[in-house]
């Protein structure tokens, strides 16, 4: 009898050992991969903190820069009513006012972070920002879209009122990449006398440069402030996130 509640006992601690060391495993294992996740999330959010302080600062460049043709848009608008215009001053105007910034509506890091699997270790906060942010983002890129468009619907349009073999052929150069027709039309003319008032009064082009300053400074008006301040939200989550 105290042979048999011997055995019983030592299989009973040899259960429970066994028992134990698999639970602890689990245990071990379980922590191991939280850890590893935990790490592998931190260092995504360190990467998304980089990338966000990159795009932080081109989204302060893209809004300034839309300033500066804000006040090119302004200056041409002004030459339609007072007709004070010069050949070089106008193309100049006109080329700089189009070399406005592409906004991009990604976020790489991101994306990266979504296809990992381990999104679920992101806190609901951070996801929240995030997805507000590329809303926002988005429906920026519309308009930037919208109105780079524009460009290339508009200026074959009137720039033939152009009659000068220099302006004809920066402008080839400038969108020979998006137009599929002959980019020489103008030539022709090229030894007429340069005539601002074709210009002036081409109201394809009065059209398209007031809608343009409208555009652009709606565009200011409705997305600068919120999306400042939404990608500093979303920073200052990031940074809590990481000391924690």
């Amino acid at each position: 009898m105290k042979k048999r509640k011997k055995t019983l006992g030592k299989y009973v601690i040899e259960f429970f050992i066994i028992f134990f060391s698999i639970t602890l495993s689990f245990i071990v294992e379980e922590w191991r991969v939280k850890r590893q996740e935990s790490r592998q999330t931190r260092d995504f959010l360190v990467r998304l903190k980089t990338e966000l302080q990159a795009r932080s600062k081109a989204t302060t460049a893209y809004f300034e820069n839309n300033e500066i043709l804000m006040g090119g848009y302004q200056r041409i608008a002004e030459n339609f009513s007072t007709r004070e215009i010069s050949n070089d001053s106008l193309y100049r105007i006109l080329t700089e006012s189009e070399h406005s910034s592409r906004f991009d509506p990604d976020i790489a890091t991101w994306t990266s972070l979504t296809n990992s699997g381990i999104i679920s270790t992101v806190k609901p906060a951070i996801i929240d920002s995030v997805n507000a942010l590329l809303t926002v983002y988005k429906e920026l890129n519309r308009t930037n879209d919208y109105l780079y468009s524009l460009t290339f619907t508009s200026w074959q349009k009137f720039i033939p009122d152009f009659p000068s073999e220099t302006i004809i052929q920066q402008w080839t150069d400038l969108f020979q990449q998006k137009l599929k027709q002959d980019l020489k039309m103008g030539i022709h003319v090229q030894n007429q006398k340069f005539d601002p008032d074709k210009f002036l009064n081409n109201p394809i082009a009065i059209d398209y440069f007031f809608f343009k300053l409208l555009m652009t400074k709606g565009t200011q008006e409705m997305y600068r402030d919120e999306v400042m301040h939404k990608e500093k939200r979303l920073l200052e989550l990031i940074e809590k996130e990481i000391k924690d």
